[in-house]
């Protein structure tokens, strides 16, 4: 029995169609894009949530080292991009919880996590 040439060919755009969608949906699960990262520190003596400081201790694990320990206490395995955010009024060390007030602080704009 012959099928329709056109029949197939859409199914199987059809099926190629939804099989990227489930890539894509797959991917976007696997990494993630934190803008502005926080930490909460009420705790701390100041009310509600403070940017994540660029070090993961009070000037120590900075840079690469901090974004990567962000991103595992988010459940992922590695930052792979990131950037600095200088200047700002109040950061929070997530690793010791040390507190930036200083007016020269610095912390991420964004931190974007992946999962293997």
């Amino acid at each position: 029995m012959r099928t329709n040439g056109i029949a197939d060919v859409l199914w199987l755009a059809a099926a190629v169609s939804a099989a990227a969608t489930v890539i894509a949906t797959t991917a976007a699960a696997q990494a993630q894009t934190f803008e502005k990262p926080g930490v909460s520190s009420g705790n701390m003596g100041i009310a509600g949530v403070s940017r994540l400081d660029w070090c993961w201790r009070h000037q120590r694990q900075c840079g690469k080292t901090a974004a990567d320990l962000y991103c595992k206490a988010k459940g992922f395995q590695t930052a792979t991009a990131f950037s600095k955010d200088p200047g700002l009024n109040v950061t929070v060390s997530m690793g010791d919880k040390a507190v930036c007030k200083q007016g020269i602080c610095d912390g991420f704009v964004s931190i974007t996590c992946h999962k293997s």
